[in-house]
């Protein structure tokens, strides 16, 4: 189902910006033609990516610009692809002193579902379908060799297990399906960000569109995390811990690393709407998933994660209030983090202690913290509210 999709069948209209061919799709509101409906979601890309581009070729002189995109097999993430490579070819064609290189990674993250399929199956379709591109997959166990994550302020891992297992018994002892979702979603980015800054990418590019980010804020803020949200969900340069082989966490070296999100402006059902445009819904070989909504009805909630429910509720949102959503995430983006303060041992992003203890209080859980927690945090191994919760439950 195309939200954003041709209208039912009727008296004809003529694309209000080309005026040549029927109006089978609407650009908020307007008649547009499947070029021009196209061309709108690849202009709105283009013109977010050029600030950073611009400052990226300023930094590389005559060189190469290098970008690293996250691709999670979504949507979302999949028509980024596509749009750049269109992007890319265009720019190929007028021969700029400055070229750019993309290297396009998926976390591979099945370990945690036997049942899904491994992506290795779907990356070599990939590779052929976009041959400019560097494609990698990356596993969710190399998150356990991360030097931006604080191992010591998470439960105790055993190191006598292969790196699966270990991380499956780490997943095996967090408190919730919501957990297992959140810590999830934290591996993958550290994973992102880590490979973006130990290739010196310009920046990193996650497909993140204004649905999806609405959700990731309510997310977070019922997460206990609204402090980190300018960390999270705006763009800019973010500190990355990146340690070479036979350094320890001490000897990591903190590269600023640049977070883009280029979809920021465009709707996820707008985003279905041209992946079905240029047929990616048809390639059956990419692997993609998640171009259906979810049904509306919900048998029990209990498997549930907030992530899913939030996920859930902004593409019901979109459909008819689209200006709610985007004023969500607009109100996020005001937000500043302000000056910096000691991160979170998972997450990373800045820990607002009064407002941890705020959070503490009002839930009535100031007692609650587990001994080894405890001893840690007095180490100097700190975990914010939210990633709290996270772990110990």
């Amino acid at each position: 189902m195309h939200a954003a999709g041709p209208e039912p069948s009727g008296a004809a209209r003529l694309c209000l910006r080309c005026k040549e061919q029927n109006a089978l799709y609407e650009i908020r509101s307007e008649p547009a033609c499947g070029a021009c409906f196209a061309a709108f979601v690849r202009v709105k890309v283009a013109k977010r990516f050029e600030v950073v581009d611009r400052e990226s070729r300023s930094k590389v002189g005559r060189g190469t610009a290098h970008y690293l995109i996250g691709l999670s097999l979504g949507p979302s993430s999949s028509a980024m692809v596509n749009i750049f490579d269109e992007l890319d070819e265009r720019s190929a064609k007028k021969r700029r002193p400055v070229s750019s290189s993309f290297r396009v990674v998926h976390v591979d993250t099945s370990l945690l579902d036997p049942l899904s399929p491994r992506p290795s199956r779907w990356l070599s379709h990939w590779k052929a379908t976009y041959p400019r591109f560097t494609f990698e997959t990356v596993p969710l166990t190399d998150a356990l060799s991360l030097a931006s994550i604080d191992w010591p302020s998470l439960p105790s891992l055993n190191s006598d297990l292969p790196p699966e297992a270990r991380l499956r018994d780490l997943f095996g002892r967090l408190p919730s399906s919501t957990s297992r979702a959140d810590v999830t979603r934290v591996f993958v980015r550290h994973i992102l960000m880590s490979t973006a800054a130990a290739h010196r990418c310009c920046a990193l590019l996650l497909g993140n569109n204004t649905t999806s980010l609405a959700a990731l804020t309510l997310t977070e803020t019922a997460k206990g995390r609204g402090f980190s949200l300018p960390w999270l969900t705006n763009d800019g340069a973010r500190d990355v811990a990146v340690s070479h082989p036979g350094q320890n966490q001490e000897e990591a070296e903190t590269i600023s690393q640049i977070v883009h999100f280029p979809l920021r402006e465009l709707y996820r059902k707008e985003l279905v709407t041209y992946a079905g445009l240029v047929e990616m819904d048809k390639d059956k070989d990419l692997g993609i998933y998640g171009y259906e909504r979810s049904s509306g009805s919900v048998v029990s909630h209990k498997d549930q994660s907030i992530d899913d429910v939030m996920a859930r509720y902004f593409e019901d949102i979109e459909l008819s209030f689209p200006s709610v959503v985007a004023n969500v995430v607009r109100t996020a983006a005001k937000l500043s983090s302000g000056e910096p303060r000691q991160p979170c041992g998972l997450c990373g992003a800045d820990i607002d202690l009064h407002g941890d203890q705020t959070w503490k209080g009002e839930m009535g859980d100031e007692d609650t913290t587990s001994a080894p927690s405890l001893a840690s945090a007095q180490a100097g191994h700190r975990l914010c509210y939210g990633c709290d919760r996270s772990i110990n439950g």
